[in-house]
C-alpha cells in the first residue's frame, strides 16, 4: 500500500480530468433539477411600489418647486422560488430616488429598488424594472390670489325654493409652480340642493379650472384654505293674489279701453312663521290712477316694498306692471254711393231706383276703432216695406256698434214704379181666335 506521501497528486488530479469535469457539471445540473422540481422558480410582477424622494430640499434650496410627472410608483418583475414568490407584495420592497441628481436641465432621478426582507435577498432576482427614473416638472414658485365663484345646482324639494346664499371667504391664495398657477383661469365651488327642504351649512372644497373648463389637479399646490364655508337658505313657498284698484277716468274726449296686468298672483317664499301670516299683497290706493290720461301709460310697482323684508318673490316677477290703454274720440267721414245701400222690403211688382246723390256719413268714436271702419261694417240700408208707386224719401239705417256712433240722420230719394205688363204674344192671339 502506498503511503500518502508517495501518492502523486498531480497525476491523481489530472488523470481522467475531462471525465471528472463532466461529472462535476452533471452533479450541479442534477442538483438544480432536484431543487427546481421540489421548489421551482417563478416570475412575478410586483406593482404599486411607492418611490420615496430623498433630498427634496436640494431642489427647493435652488429656488424652485417641483412636481412628479412620472415615476411616483414603480413596478418590477422578480424571479424566485415559488414558495417565496407567492408571498411577495409591494410592501416587501423599498424604492427611492435621490433628487439631488435632478436639475432644471436634467429633470430626472434614478429609481433604486431593494428587497426589505434580508433573509430573502439572495433568493430573489429583479429581472426587470418598469421605470428607471422619476421624471419631474421643475418650475419657479409663485403665489396668486383667486376669487371664488359659487354655482348652485339642482332643485329643492317640491314646495320649497332657494333663498339667499353666502360663501365665505370669496377668495383663496394659491402657491406653487408658476406653470400650474398660470394655467388656472377660474375657481369655484359647486353645490347641489336637489330635494332639500331645510337650510344648508357646509364646507365645500374649491375646484380649479383651466381656460378650456378642464379641472386642474392642485394636490401639489399650497392653498391658503382647503374649504369654503357655504350657507344656503331653503324656504317653503306659496302663491298669493295681488289686490289692486284703478282710480279715475281718462281725459275728456278720451277713454281707457283696457287694463292689462302682467300677473294677478305671485309665488313667494319665506321662513315658515313669516309665510303663514301672508295671505295676499295689496297695492295701495292712488298708485294706479288714470285721471286725465290722454295716452297709454304703464304703471310699475315694486312688490318687495309691500312685503316683509325677509320674503323672496319666486315668480313670475318682483315688479307688478299695469298697462292702461287710452284712445281718443274722433270724427271721421265716410262717403257712400247709392250702390252701397241695401234695399230691404222690396216687392216683385215694383221697380226701385235710388236717385244719385252725395252721401257723407260722419262717424264719432275711439280713434283706434273708427280709423279701421269699412263701408261693409256700417251696413247702410233702407226699408221699403209698404211703399207703393211714387217718389219717397227714406231714412238710411246703419248697423249698431259699441265702437262708434253715426252722427245725424241721412236720407235718400227712391222712385218706385209699377212693372209694365207684357202684351200677349201673336201665337196666343191666334189660338184664341180659332177657339171662337
Amino acid at each position: 500500500m502506498k503511503k500518502l506521501k508517495d501518492i502523486k497528486w498531480k497525476e491523481l488530479i489530472l488523470k481522467n480530468f475531462g471525465l471528472k469535469i463532466i461529472a462535476v457539471i452533471l452533479a450541479i445540473v442534477i442538483w438544480i433539477v432536484i431543487v427546481n422540481v421540489d421548489n421551482p422558480s417563478e416570475r412575478k410582477t410586483i406593482s404599486g411600489i411607492e418611490v420615496e424622494l430623498l433630498n427634496e430640499e436640494s431642489v427647493e434650496e435652488s429656488g424652485y418647486i417641483y412636481q412628479v410627472e412620472d415615476g411616483a410608483t414603480v413596478s418590477v418583475v422578480v424571479k424566485a422560488p415559488k414558495e417565496i414568490v407567492d408571498e411577495l407584495s409591494a410592501s416587501d420592497f423599498y424604492a427611492y430616488a435621490d433628487l439631488s441628481e435632478a436639475s432644471v436641465e436634467h429633470k430626472k432621478a434614478r429609481i433604486h429598488i431593494q428587497c426589505l426582507k434580508e433573509e430573502l435577498v439572495d433568493s430573489i432576482t429583479i429581472v426587470n424594472q418598469k421605470s428607471d427614473y422619476v421624471t419631474l416638472s421643475i418650475d419657479t414658485e409663485i403665489s396668486k390670489e383667486f376669487s371664488v365663484d359659487t354655482e348652485i345646482t339642482g332643485t329643492p324639494a317640491k314646495g320649497y325654493v332657494m333663498g339667499n346664499y353666502l360663501a365665505s371667504p370669496t377668495s383663496i391664495k394659491v402657491s406653487g409652480a408658476s406653470g400650474v398657477i398660470n394655467s388656472i383661469k377660474n375657481v369655484k365651488i359647486v353645490y347641489s340642493i336637489d330635494n332639500m327642504n331645510s337650510d344648508v351649512e357646509d364646507l365645500v372644497s374649491p375646484i380649479f379650472y383651466d381656460d378650456s373648463g378642464k379641472e386642474i389637479d392642485v394636490s401639489n399646490l399650497k392653498l391658503s384654505r382647503n374649504t369654503i364655508k357655504l350657507s344656503i337658505e331653503i324656504f317653503p313657498s306659496k302663491t298669493i293674489p295681488i289686490n289692486y284698484t284703478v282710480a279715475g277716468t281718462a281725459a275728456e274726449g278720451f277713454r281707457c279701453t283696457s287694463l292689462i296686468a302682467n300677473t294677478e298672483e305671485i309665488t313667494i317664499a319665506a321662513p315658515g312663521n313669516i309665510l303663514r301670516e301672508i295671505e295676499s299683497v295689496t297695492i295701495p290706493d292712488g298708485i294706479l290712477d288714470i285721471t286725465d290720461l290722454k295716452e297709454d301709460k304703464v304703471f310699475e310697482v315694486e312688490l318687495y316694498e309691500l312685503l316683509p323684508s325677509y320674503v323672496k318673490i319666486v315668480k313670475p316677477s318682483a315688479t307688478f306692471t299695469l298697462t292702461a290703454k287710452v284712445s281718443k274720440y274722433i270724427d271721421m267721414t265716410v262717403a257712400l254711393n247709392t250702390g252701397d245701400i241695401n234695399m230691404k222690403g222690396t216687392s216683385d211688382s215694383y221697380e226701385y231706383e235710388i236717385k244719385a246723390q252725395d252721401i257723407a256719413v260722419t262717424i264719432n268714436g275711439l280713434e283706434s276703432n273708427v280709423k279701421s271702419i269699412s263701408k261693409s261694417e256700417l251696413a247702410p240700408s233702407i226699408n221699403l216695406s209698404g211703399k207703393t208707386e211714387g217718389t219717397h224719401t227714406i231714412k238710411i239705417e246703419f248697423a249698431s256698434s259699441d265702437d262708434y256712433v253715426v252722427s245725424g240722420s241721412h236720407y235718400v230719394t227712391v222712385e218706385i214704379k209699377n212693372k209694365e205688363v207684357e202684351p200677349p204674344t201673336e201665337e196666343t192671339t191666334t189660338s184664341v181666335e180659332e177657339t171662337t
